[in-house]
């Protein structure tokens, strides 16, 4: 019992840090049979809306997971179509390289493949014993610089968008 009550006092300090910095945060329940103790989804503000993911995982009690998807807006992703296939795998190592220099204990995925991306999930564990306030949010911070870098790299080379023509063409994924 006294594990369970540290994940929750642990949970809602980390509450606490989030509505301090004022992100919109709320407690999500785990999906069916998912390995997980807890969700929060906390949602930066103005300017950039991220949404970021903090999980309890059930079978690694010692750490916190955070989370950050990014879906490429369809422009994005015809411009990179339209590149060659060397081109094309260019743009994504220096936008890889430039994301990992911000965050390098980070593990950043392309998903279906690093080729033709739909999306970027960023993620960073934190090891309880070196979780603290400052170190939590400067995360946080780190995944949404990365967010904000990935869409500037990618504008930088295809244009920003004209109008967007959906709400997710400016949002991340949010769970993942």
């Amino acid at each position: 019992m006294r594990v369970v009550n540290e994940q929750l006092e642990l949970r809602d300090k980390i509450l606490g840090w989030l509505a301090d910095e004022d992100y919109e945060v709320k407690i999500d329940a785990p999906p069916p049979n998912a390995p997980i103790e807890w969700i929060i989804k906390a949602t930066s503000k103005v300017p950039l809306r991220a949404n970021i993911i903090i999980q309890q995982p059930k079978t690694k009690k010692d750490r916190i997971v955070i989370t950050l998807g990014v879906m490429i807006s369809d422009h994005h992703k015809r411009g990179l179509k339209n590149l060659k296939v060397q081109e094309r795998a260019e743009i994504i190592y220096n936008l890889l390289s430039d994301l990992q220099s911000i965050c390098p204990e980070c593990l950043i995925l392309a998903q279906p493949s690093y080729l033709e991306p739909e999306s970027f999930v960023f993620t960073k564990i934190i090891y309880y014993e070196s979780l603290e306030r400052q170190g939590f949010l400067d995360s946080i911070r780190k995944l949404v610089n990365m967010f904000s870098m990935l869409v500037i790299g990618l504008s930088s080379k295809f244009g920003p968008f004209k109008q967007a023509q959906k709400r997710s063409d400016y949002e991340n994924m949010g769970y993942i």
